[in-house]
């Protein structure tokens, strides 16, 4: 039926977009015997209907489909290029990495060579690695963020070389790629540069770099974190209403990875700002280190915790039970969710789901 409407629509450009949704929907069938007609689409001039095609076939798993799939890379419209190394890699297609190798010595359009570096990093391997390594220092700066972004799919600890170079690049989008590869390696060596980058004069090295040691939750994280908000952003009083996002992040941080050992000291970088708004962020992130510093690990205290009249409080303990665990902290969890407003709802709902606990699946 499909493969009929394919021919029956072709002939009325009124009906484009239903014939694009045919093709769609033989990408979702994926039959090998929709193969012929695909081939027959992608030598049609519309680039929209190539596109198309060239989808359904990377998903077809036969020889033929894939081969055809693969002369779309020499396509002479870049979408349809940049859609068919895509499609293939998101189809876990297996062909000769050879053929990305040779189209990236030819292709010139960023937009096209990204997805490529990503078929490359799936065909090869560890292996892509060296091949980066040799044309790092003649890439683009898009190039380079592009391998970066492919390499997170890989990580391995043969791609700190590269990650390092990253790190020294003069473009931020470069280092602060590689600082989310570092993130995804999170080995001891990986979470020791990302504490140096921390520093980084670049706001959104930095800030990249404090997302991914909260993530990583590592052992010194709050203490690097801590060092940046107390003698960087908060070092002087915040006169600019558009940097208080800066300390607010890094307070959010700092209490994220419960060290309290930074709650005197923001208790006086606190003390001597003058924007209430500020100040108010600020205090609710004293209130919830004083709360992480009264309670500990003690599991009936964060229990009581939920019952707090002040709403930073309840979502501390939610998470704290959460990383706690066991079976009296998922029936807190699911006791409380029918209690408070939606919007403290989600913030149940997503410290619960970092639990395996039936009575938490049954509130999923």
């Amino acid at each position: 039926i499909l493969l009929k409407l394919v021919d029956r629509l072709a002939d009325d450009p009124d009906l484009r977009a239903e014939r694009s949704v045919v093709l769609r929907a033989l990408w979702r069938v994926a039959d090998p015997a929709a193969v012929p007609k695909l081939k027959e689409v992608m030598k049609e001039d519309d680039r929209h209907m190539r596109q198309e095609a060239v989808r359904a076939l990377a998903h077809i798993r036969t020889p033929e489909a894939i081969e055809a799939a693969l002369t779309a890379l020499d396509d002479p419209a870049s979408r349809v290029r940049r859609l068919a190394a895509i499609s293939l890699e998101r189809a876990q297609a297996e062909f000769p990495p050879g053929i990305v190798v040779k189209r990236l010595e030819a292709e010139e359009e960023p937009r096209v060579r990204a997805p490529l570096f990503v078929l490359l990093v799936q065909g090869l391997g560890a292996r892509a690695i060296e091949w980066m390594q040799e044309r790092w220092e003649k890439a683009s700066s898009s190039d380079r963020v592009a391998m970066l972004f492919a390499l997170e799919e890989l990580p391995v600890p043969e791609t700190l070389p590269l990650l390092e170079r990253g790190l020294r690049d003069p473009d931020p989008l470069v280092v602060t790629r590689a600082v989310y590869n570092l993130g995804a390696l999170g080995d001891a060596e990986a979470v020791k540069r990302l504490r140096l980058a921390v520093h980084s004069p670049s706001w959104s090295v930095a800030r990249a770099a404090v997302e991914q040691l909260v993530g990583l939750r590592t052992a010194g994280a709050g203490e690097t974190v801590a060092e940046r908000l107390l003698k960087v952003e908060l070092f002087r009083v915040v006169r600019q209403a558009d940097q208080r996002y800066r300390p607010e992040i890094l307070a959010d941080a700092v209490t994220s990875l419960g060290y309290t050992e930074a709650l005197e000291g923001l208790k006086r970088a606190t003390a001597k700002q003058e924007d209430p708004v500020l100040i108010d962020s600020l205090q609710r992130n004293i209130q919830q280190l004083e709360a992480w510093k009264a309670n500990g690990d003690g599991l009936d205290l964060w229990i009581e915790a939920t019952r707090s009249d002040r709403r930073e409080i309840r979502v501390l303990a939610y998470r704290r039970l959460a990383a706690l665990g066991g079976e009296e902290a998922a029936k807190t969890l699911v006791g409380a969710f029918g209690r408070v407003e939606a919007e403290e709802g989600l913030e149940i709902l997503r410290a619960a789901g970092e639990m395996n606990d039936a009575q938490v699946l049954t509130l999923l």
